[in-house]
């Protein structure tokens, strides 16, 4: 979020309107634009009305829409963040957009964690005692194992598991540098994931539901230390899962022992091992 101040006020003359601004500044109020009022579908997630916003976690890094129809609003509500039990400070000033639903919205990206609240400017619909939720930061964690596998092979595949403490239900996208879209689709081949669907484009895999255990198939991919990326979608959360992929020839096969003697006729057992790729 930026913070310049954008006010929006029904005034009889420009002057009036350049006064309130000015004295805005005065006594340090620091106001970030109004978000983009499209629809709640642009939103990470959408309150049904101010009061359902109440002792919410939102998640640093989500869009925030909040439906306001119900509530007899101005056009302009605050963004407040608490700084002791009965003293905050501006965060940003919401425009409220009159249409068949209203909507205010806000990024948290560049917001401090901790507790804030909504307050009307010109009105007591709602304030720190009815609209206060919390932004956290989200964590999560990926590793695999094993840590090490082969690029053919029966040995080619390991599994990431991805979890987060404080979420469960989020979506996340998988990248390498380097990869394109023909890249990830080889890395999805033969892997499972269990989620509710996955994807892939140039950006990366994207895994729907991701919290859990997902198989991956590195065959055909190049050898080397590969750091897999895991970003989760709607949030600032991310994480390195590092693996190391190693070349497999095309493989070779030695009898083990130089003679075996049977007597014509008679079955003879020999021995067999097989180095590389072995399909």
């Amino acid at each position: 979020m930026t913070n310049d101040t954008t006010t929006r006020k029904k005034a009889s003359s420009v002057f009036f309107a350049a006064i309130m601004v000015v004295s805005m500044v005065a006594v340090g109020f620091a106001a970030a634009p109004a978000a983009a009022q499209s629809s709640s579908t642009d939103a990470d997630v959408t309150f049904d009305d101010a009061q359902d916003i109440e002792g919410s976690l939102v998640f640093s890094g989500q869009s925030v829409a909040v439906n306001v129809s119900s509530d007899n609003l101005s056009d302009t509500i605050q963004l407040r963040r608490e700084t002791g039990d009965s003293s905050s400070t501006p965060v940003s000033s919401l425009q409220v957009e009159n249409g068949t639903t209203k909507f205010v919205d806000f990024e948290t990206s560049g917001l401090q964690t901790g507790d804030y609240f909504l307050r009307s400017v010109d009105g007591t619909e709602f304030g720190q005692n009815n609209s206060a939720f919390e932004i956290v930061t989200q964590e999560i964690s990926a590793e695999f194992d094993p840590t090490s596998v082969d690029n053919g092979g029966s040995d080619a595949t390991s599994n990431l598991t991805i979890d987060s403490d404080l979420r469960n239900d989020y979506d996340v996208e998988i990248s390498i540098d380097g990869f394109d879209n023909s890249s990830y689709q080889d890395l999805v081949d033969g892997s499972t994931f269990d989620a509710d669907s996955s994807s892939t484009s140039d950006d990366g895999i994207l895994v729907e539901n991701a919290e859990g255990e997902h198989q991956i198939d590195f065959t055909d991919i190049s050898a080397g230390e590969v750091d897999v990326n895991v970003s989760v979608v709607d949030t600032d959360a991310e994480a390195v899962a590092p693996i190391t992929v190693n070349q497999v020839g095309d493989g070779a096969v030695e009898f083990d022992g130089s003679f075996v003697t049977v007597d014509q006729g008679d079955v003879a057992e020999i021995t067999l091992t097989f180095e590389g790729t072995q399909d």
